[in-house]
This record gives structure tokens, sequence and C-alpha cells, in this order.
């Protein structure tokens, strides 16, 4: 897997804890609190006002961040 786009709170950890670059969309406070936490907030997406346009320029970045992605499970907590 490349890149997981996701709007629930276990596929967002999971994308994280295997390394794979993640683009959250968020609905939830506490998935926003999870995003924060996981370091990846920078490439959230808010449902409401959510466009292809958006979403395409989010994952083209997440891509591009593979390494901070590849670095994260050593940073989740234990």
């Amino acid at each position: 897997c490349e890149l997981v786009v996701a709007m629930r709170l276990h596929a967002t950890l999971a994308g994280v804890q295997n390394g794979v670059p993640v683009v959250p969309v968020s609905y939830d406070p506490k998935v926003n609190r999870l995003i924060e936490r996981l370091g990846v907030a920078e490439f959230r997406l808010s449902v409401t006002g959510l466009s292809g346009g958006s979403l395409r320029d989010t994952m083209q970045r997440a891509l591009e961040a593979r390494e901070h992605f590849a670095q994260a499970p050593a940073q989740l907590p234990g």
C-alpha cells in the first residue's frame, strides 16, 4: 500500500503504524486528537469543504513526505 486516505480512527492509526503516508479526513474530535498526537495534522482534511483538488494536493504532499511517515512508527507512544 502506498497511501491511505482514511475517515476512521483505526484506519489512520493502521497507516501510521505501518509507516504508510496517511491523509486523514477528519469529522470527529477524537480523530482530531489522534491525528495531532501522531504528528500528521498537516495532512488532515476536514470532511466539510473537502474537494477533489484539496484531496489530490494533500495526497501528493503526503506521498512526498514518505520519509516522515516511515519514521512515525518509532514515535508512537508505547
